[in-house]
Protein backbone atom coordinates (compact mmCIF):
# COMPACT_ATOMS: atom_id res chain seq x y z
CA UNK A 1 0.00 0.00 0.00
CA UNK A 2 1.29 3.81 -0.83
CA UNK A 3 2.13 5.66 2.20
CA UNK A 4 -0.25 8.33 1.15
CA UNK A 5 -2.84 5.33 0.94
CA UNK A 6 -2.29 4.35 4.46
CA UNK A 7 -1.84 7.52 6.27
CA UNK A 8 -5.69 8.32 3.97
CA UNK A 9 -6.53 4.45 5.83
CA UNK A 10 -5.15 5.08 8.91
CA UNK A 11 -7.34 9.00 8.90
CA UNK A 12 -10.66 7.39 7.48
CA UNK A 13 -10.61 4.70 11.12
CA UNK A 14 -9.83 7.42 13.44
CA UNK A 15 -12.62 9.63 11.93
CA UNK A 16 -14.84 6.57 11.33
CA UNK A 17 -16.77 8.67 8.73
CA UNK A 18 -15.20 11.55 6.28
CA UNK A 19 -16.21 13.34 3.23
CA UNK A 20 -13.65 13.92 0.06
CA UNK A 21 -13.71 17.29 0.95
CA UNK A 22 -12.49 17.28 4.37
CA UNK A 23 -10.13 14.66 2.98
CA UNK A 24 -8.42 17.80 0.27
CA UNK A 25 -8.58 19.74 2.75
CA UNK A 26 -6.49 17.27 5.08
CA UNK A 27 -3.95 16.29 3.10
CA UNK A 28 -3.66 19.27 0.70
CA UNK A 29 -4.89 17.23 -2.30
CA UNK A 30 -7.61 17.39 -4.76
CA UNK A 31 -11.03 16.04 -4.62
CA UNK A 32 -10.44 13.86 -7.51
CA UNK A 33 -7.01 12.57 -6.31
CA UNK A 34 -9.25 12.08 -2.92
CA UNK A 35 -11.74 10.06 -4.75
CA UNK A 36 -8.66 7.90 -6.40
CA UNK A 37 -7.74 7.14 -3.33
CA UNK A 38 -10.90 6.43 -1.45
CA UNK A 39 -11.75 4.33 -4.43
CA UNK A 40 -8.41 2.26 -4.10
CA UNK A 41 -8.85 1.64 -0.75
CA UNK A 42 -12.57 0.70 -1.22
CA UNK A 43 -11.20 -2.12 -3.88
CA UNK A 44 -9.17 -3.53 -1.39
CA UNK A 45 -11.46 -4.05 1.36
CA UNK A 46 -10.24 -1.80 3.66
CA UNK A 47 -13.50 0.84 3.67
CA UNK A 48 -17.17 1.53 2.24
CA UNK A 49 -17.65 3.99 -0.48
CA UNK A 50 -21.06 6.27 -1.02
CA UNK A 51 -20.72 9.54 -2.78
CA UNK A 52 -19.05 11.87 -1.18
CA UNK A 53 -17.05 10.24 1.45
CA UNK A 54 -16.40 6.73 3.11
CA UNK A 55 -16.61 5.30 6.34
CA UNK A 56 -14.84 2.60 7.93
CA UNK A 57 -16.05 -1.13 7.67
CA UNK A 58 -17.99 -2.56 11.17
CA UNK A 59 -16.22 -5.46 12.79
CA UNK A 60 -18.65 -8.72 13.32
CA UNK A 61 -20.20 -7.79 16.85
CA UNK A 62 -18.06 -10.11 19.69
CA UNK A 63 -20.12 -11.91 22.27
CA UNK A 64 -20.31 -10.75 25.24
CA UNK A 65 -17.99 -12.75 26.97
CA UNK A 66 -15.33 -12.24 24.17
CA UNK A 67 -15.56 -8.38 24.19
CA UNK A 68 -15.12 -8.31 27.62
CA UNK A 69 -11.59 -10.64 27.46
CA UNK A 70 -10.68 -7.97 24.35
CA UNK A 71 -11.05 -5.10 26.09
CA UNK A 72 -8.44 -6.55 28.98
CA UNK A 73 -6.01 -6.16 26.13
CA UNK A 74 -2.51 -4.93 27.53
CA UNK A 75 0.77 -4.55 26.95
CA UNK A 76 1.77 -7.87 27.77
CA UNK A 77 -1.21 -9.54 25.41
CA UNK A 78 0.11 -7.14 22.80
CA UNK A 79 3.91 -8.42 23.14
CA UNK A 80 3.15 -11.60 22.94
CA UNK A 81 0.85 -11.20 19.82
CA UNK A 82 3.83 -8.75 18.30
CA UNK A 83 6.24 -11.38 18.79
CA UNK A 84 4.20 -14.22 17.15
CA UNK A 85 3.35 -12.21 14.17
CA UNK A 86 7.30 -11.30 14.07
CA UNK A 87 7.07 -15.25 13.09
CA UNK A 88 4.61 -14.81 9.56
CA UNK A 89 6.42 -14.30 6.13
CA UNK A 90 4.53 -13.26 3.48
CA UNK A 91 2.67 -16.03 1.13
CA UNK A 92 2.73 -18.11 4.47
CA UNK A 93 0.03 -20.15 5.34
CA UNK A 94 -1.04 -19.90 9.21
CA UNK A 95 -3.87 -21.73 11.29
CA UNK A 96 -5.11 -19.53 14.07
CA UNK A 97 -6.52 -21.15 16.83
CA UNK A 98 -7.75 -19.83 20.20
CA UNK A 99 -8.60 -16.92 22.78
CA UNK A 100 -7.69 -13.70 22.67
CA UNK A 101 -4.25 -13.22 22.41
CA UNK A 102 -4.13 -14.68 19.02
CA UNK A 103 -7.03 -12.63 17.99
CA UNK A 104 -4.69 -9.50 19.08
CA UNK A 105 -2.02 -10.67 15.96
CA UNK A 106 -4.72 -9.28 13.52
CA UNK A 107 -3.32 -5.99 14.59
CA UNK A 108 -0.08 -6.94 13.14
CA UNK A 109 -0.95 -9.44 10.53
CA UNK A 110 -3.10 -6.77 8.04
CA UNK A 111 0.05 -5.64 5.94
CA UNK A 112 1.12 -9.32 5.03
CA UNK A 113 -0.02 -11.12 1.96
CA UNK A 114 -0.89 -14.88 3.91
CA UNK A 115 -3.70 -17.37 3.35
CA UNK A 116 -5.28 -17.72 7.25
CA UNK A 117 -7.04 -20.70 8.15
CA UNK A 118 -9.21 -20.26 11.58
CA UNK A 119 -12.25 -21.35 13.45
CA UNK A 120 -12.27 -17.81 14.80
CA UNK A 121 -15.47 -15.62 14.04
CA UNK A 122 -13.73 -12.83 15.56
CA UNK A 123 -10.26 -13.35 13.89
CA UNK A 124 -12.46 -13.86 10.40
CA UNK A 125 -14.01 -10.53 11.32
CA UNK A 126 -10.74 -8.94 11.91
CA UNK A 127 -8.90 -9.83 8.78
CA UNK A 128 -11.55 -10.22 6.16
CA UNK A 129 -11.82 -6.34 5.07
CA UNK A 130 -7.74 -6.73 4.37
CA UNK A 131 -8.54 -8.12 -0.01
CA UNK A 132 -4.81 -9.45 0.38
CA UNK A 133 -5.24 -12.19 3.26
CA UNK A 134 -7.21 -15.32 1.69
CA UNK A 135 -9.15 -16.38 4.44
CA UNK A 136 -10.33 -20.08 5.19
CA UNK A 137 -13.07 -20.82 7.98
CA UNK A 138 -13.21 -24.59 9.85
CA UNK A 139 -16.91 -25.40 9.64
CA UNK A 140 -18.35 -26.95 13.01
CA UNK A 141 -21.22 -25.96 15.83
CA UNK A 142 -21.04 -22.68 16.94
CA UNK A 143 -19.62 -22.19 20.38
CA UNK A 144 -21.42 -18.47 21.23
CA UNK A 145 -19.24 -17.09 24.35
CA UNK A 146 -15.90 -17.65 22.36
CA UNK A 147 -17.43 -17.37 18.53
CA UNK A 148 -15.33 -20.16 17.27
CA UNK A 149 -16.72 -23.32 15.27
CA UNK A 150 -15.69 -26.54 17.01
CA UNK A 151 -16.55 -30.45 16.48
CA UNK A 152 -16.74 -33.11 13.47
CA UNK A 153 -15.84 -30.62 10.66
CA UNK A 154 -13.03 -28.83 12.10
CA UNK A 155 -11.33 -32.17 12.58
CA UNK A 156 -11.26 -31.89 8.61
CA UNK A 157 -8.09 -30.62 7.37
CA UNK A 158 -6.44 -32.66 5.00
CA UNK A 159 -2.92 -34.03 5.80
CA UNK A 160 -1.27 -32.39 2.33
CA UNK A 161 -2.46 -29.10 3.08
CA UNK A 162 0.84 -27.40 3.34
CA UNK A 163 0.61 -25.23 6.82
CA UNK A 164 4.11 -23.09 7.74
CA UNK A 165 3.16 -22.34 10.95
CA UNK A 166 -0.08 -22.63 13.67
CA UNK A 167 -1.05 -20.20 16.60
CA UNK A 168 -2.80 -21.32 19.13
CA UNK A 169 -3.81 -19.21 22.73
CA UNK A 170 -4.02 -21.39 26.08
CA UNK A 171 -5.92 -21.05 29.30
CA UNK A 172 -3.19 -23.53 31.27
CA UNK A 173 -0.03 -25.08 29.88
CA UNK A 174 2.36 -27.52 32.30
CA UNK A 175 5.42 -29.01 31.57
CA UNK A 176 3.62 -32.92 32.18
CA UNK A 177 1.00 -32.04 29.39
CA UNK A 178 1.92 -29.12 27.38
CA UNK A 179 -1.83 -27.20 26.70
CA UNK A 180 -4.40 -28.32 28.70
CA UNK A 181 -8.06 -27.84 28.44
CA UNK A 182 -11.24 -28.80 30.56
CA UNK A 183 -13.18 -29.14 27.03
CA UNK A 184 -12.35 -32.12 25.21
CA UNK A 185 -13.88 -31.93 22.04
CA UNK A 186 -10.74 -29.31 21.76
CA UNK A 187 -8.27 -31.95 22.00
CA UNK A 188 -8.83 -33.39 18.55
CA UNK A 189 -9.05 -30.19 16.97
CA UNK A 190 -5.83 -28.33 18.40
CA UNK A 191 -4.00 -32.21 17.75
CA UNK A 192 -5.10 -32.33 14.22
CA UNK A 193 -4.00 -29.00 13.21
CA UNK A 194 -1.00 -28.99 15.25
CA UNK A 195 0.58 -32.65 13.04
CA UNK A 196 0.05 -30.61 9.91
CA UNK A 197 1.64 -27.41 10.47
CA UNK A 198 5.27 -27.27 10.15
CA UNK A 199 5.75 -25.23 13.07
CA UNK A 200 3.35 -24.55 16.32
CA UNK A 201 3.35 -20.99 18.35
CA UNK A 202 1.88 -21.54 21.88
CA UNK A 203 0.73 -17.95 23.12
CA UNK A 204 -0.03 -17.12 26.62
CA UNK A 205 1.12 -15.21 29.63
CA UNK A 206 2.87 -15.87 32.50
CA UNK A 207 0.13 -16.79 34.84
CA UNK A 208 -1.27 -19.76 32.69
CA UNK A 209 1.78 -21.68 33.91
CA UNK A 210 0.30 -22.33 37.19
CA UNK A 211 -2.64 -24.09 36.09
CA UNK A 212 -3.62 -27.60 34.99
CA UNK A 213 -7.17 -28.96 33.15
CA UNK A 214 -8.20 -32.55 32.97
CA UNK A 215 -7.47 -32.91 29.00
CA UNK A 216 -3.91 -32.40 27.34
CA UNK A 217 -4.00 -30.40 23.77
CA UNK A 218 -0.80 -29.93 22.78
CA UNK A 219 2.08 -31.78 24.54
CA UNK A 220 5.22 -29.49 24.74
CA UNK A 221 7.28 -31.87 22.23
CA UNK A 222 5.25 -31.20 19.59
CA UNK A 223 5.33 -27.12 20.37
CA UNK A 224 7.98 -24.88 18.35
CA UNK A 225 8.13 -22.70 20.93
CA UNK A 226 5.91 -20.92 24.02
CA UNK A 227 5.68 -17.30 23.04
CA UNK A 228 5.30 -15.86 27.03
CA UNK A 229 5.66 -12.80 29.11
CA UNK A 230 7.90 -14.48 31.54
CA UNK A 231 9.43 -17.66 32.65
CA UNK A 232 11.64 -19.23 35.48
CA UNK A 233 14.88 -20.80 34.49
CA UNK A 234 13.61 -24.34 35.69
CA UNK A 235 10.87 -24.17 33.41
CA UNK A 236 12.59 -22.86 30.37
CA UNK A 237 15.64 -26.02 30.56
CA UNK A 238 12.52 -28.09 30.86
CA UNK A 239 11.74 -27.01 27.81
CA UNK A 240 14.60 -27.14 26.38
CA UNK A 241 14.99 -30.92 27.02
CA UNK A 242 12.14 -31.02 25.04
CA UNK A 243 13.32 -28.83 22.35
CA UNK A 244 10.58 -26.65 22.64
CA UNK A 245 12.08 -23.06 22.32
CA UNK A 246 11.04 -20.17 24.64
CA UNK A 247 10.70 -16.56 23.45
CA UNK A 248 10.28 -13.70 25.95
CA UNK A 249 8.15 -11.02 24.78
CA UNK A 250 9.44 -8.20 26.66
CA UNK A 251 8.13 -4.72 27.07
CA UNK A 252 7.18 -2.13 24.76
CA UNK A 253 7.23 -4.45 21.77
CA UNK A 254 11.16 -5.85 22.55
CA UNK A 255 11.75 -9.72 22.55
CA UNK A 256 14.46 -11.56 23.99
CA UNK A 257 14.24 -14.92 22.58
CA UNK A 258 16.12 -17.84 21.21
CA UNK A 259 17.06 -18.81 17.85
CA UNK A 260 14.35 -20.59 15.96
CA UNK A 261 15.99 -22.90 13.07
Amino acid sequence: MRKINHEVYDYVTYHKNISVADLSHSFNISERTARRILNQLETDGLICRYHGGAHVLKDLELSDELSKREKQKNIIKMNIARVAASYVNTNDVIIMLGGTTVLAMCEFLISKRITVITNSLAVAAKLAKFGHIKLILLGGALNMPEMETQGLFTYSLPAALHVNSMFVGASSFSIAQGITTNDQTLVKQYSTASRIAEHVYALFDSSKFIETRYFSAIHPKDITAVITNKIDEKTRRQLRTMDTKVLIAAGNYEMQSEVIS
